[in-house]
């Protein structure tokens, strides 16, 4: 079953991190991603409600596609962004398997905070057989740095519309290498502030 360390959002050298497993819901504090398959979700944005959505309020016309990212073995993960009629900002994921989730918050998305973000994972707490961190970022983010608990640092910029993914490789879950951090950067190199990464499990 594919589990999640859900949304983390962060303001200037503020961390603020939510742990939790898959269940697809609304709420005040960041959310967790509804698991369905290997991952979390998303879809395309048409008229017709995807599954993932149902039971979300979504405000016409507030859907955004974030973008498409390919993943080591063929898979892609896409990413877009709603609004609900509630006043909710919404993050869904979701793989063409099906894999699909969202995780939710009050004000918009960077109501206080840079970035959000989720790790997905399959397995564990003794090993892994798939993870990667995805996310959408601030406007004013133009480098995600994703620190690594060997010491690495794995360097990214997001998309034209904030979305970033990092995979893990099959070397790094033999070897035990999981996201600890994050660090956002602005134009220039200029700190945007950091978040601590809980271990999975």
């Amino acid at each position: 079953m594919s589990r999640a360390i859900i949304l983390a959002a962060v303001t200037v050298f503020a961390v603020g991190v939510g742990a939790a497993l898959l269940a697809g819901h609304e709420g005040d504090e960041p959310a967790p991603a509804a698991a369905g398959g290997r991952s979390e979700a998303i879809s395309s944005t048409t008229d017709a409600t995807p599954p993932v959505e149902r039971g979300l309020k979504v405000r016409s016309g507030s859907r955004k596609e974030v973008g498409a990212f390919p993943l080591r073995d063929g898979r892609e993960v896409h990413l877009r962004t709603l609004s609900t009629t509630d006043g909710k900002s919404c993050l869904v994921q979701e793989e063409p398997s099906g894999a699909a989730g969202f995780s939710c918050l009050d004000g918009g998305l960077f109501a206080g905070r840079k970035v959000v973000w989720v790790v997905n994972f399959d397995g564990g707490p003794g090993r892994f057989s798939d993870m990667y961190l995805y996310g959408v970022a601030a406007p004013e983010v133009t480098r995600v740095s994703v620190e690594r608990t060997d010491g690495s640092m794995v360097d990214v910029e997001p998309n034209a519309d904030g979305g970033f993914v990092v995979e893990s490789s099959p070397r790094d879950l033999e070897l035990s290498v999981f996201p600890s951090g994050i660090r956002l950067y602005a134009r220039g190199g200029a700190s945007l502030g950091a978040i601590e990464i809980p271990a999975p499990g």
